[in-house]
């Protein structure tokens, strides 16, 4: 009798660990989660909204500050000139990174803030910036509830600055010039 209790015991037990969930799981951070990281200096480049301009170089439009190329359009004419009036519109000076090279975010600061406001012709998307968070799904992706903005692959700790970032600055526009194949990327704050 024992050993048929233990039996029917043993095979509730199995299928009630073999069953797959009746809901997908919500993403959640591997189990050797990393601290938060510590504070950074940001990565930044310094630009002058009033000396830079949309210049053709042997058929390529790049946005230039003097000598030095900080955006590269290809054939595209117009997205290189309308990069250049959102610069100057927002008084942009810094062009920031996380995780260079190949950065999934590129921020703009006018001094040491992200601006607020609106100029015609922006292609943003909005967000929370007070639920945006870092979350792990077989890649490290930064997220605003099911909205993916950023990801980081591998890269947990450029994942928790990025977030980190979003949520310093109240950021709650994520702007783009050129999509699909994005060339520049700003954002703006509340």
């Amino acid at each position: 009798m024992t050993s048929v209790v233990f039996a029917l015991l043993s095979a509730t037990i199995v299928s009630a660990v073999a069953a797959p969930p009746a809901v997908a799981p919500k993403p959640v951070a591997p189990p050797k989660a990393a601290p938060a990281p510590a504070a950074t200096a940001e990565d930044c480049n310094v630009v002058d909204p009033l000396k830079i301009k949309a210049a053709n170089e042997s058929g390529v439009w790049k946005v230039t500050l003097g000598p030095n190329d900080v955006l590269d359009f290809g054939a595209n004419e117009a997205e290189a000139k309308h990069a250049v009036e959102i610069i100057q519109h927002y008084h942009f000076t810094r062009e920031c990174f996380v995780r260079r090279p190949n950065a999934s975010m590129m921020y703009w600061k006018n001094g040491v803030a992200v601006p607020p406001g609106n100029m015609p012709g922006q292609d943003c998307i909005t967000l929370h910036p007070e639920t945006v968070q870092a979350l792990y799904a077989a890649r490290w992706k930064v997220m605003d509830g099911p909205l993916w903005l950023l990801d980081y692959g591998a890269d947990q700790a450029a994942a928790l600055e990025a977030a980190k970032i979003i949520h310093s600055y109240s950021l709650n526009r994520e702007c783009f010039i050129a999509r699909p194949h994005v060339v520049m990327q700003y954002w703006l704050a509340e």
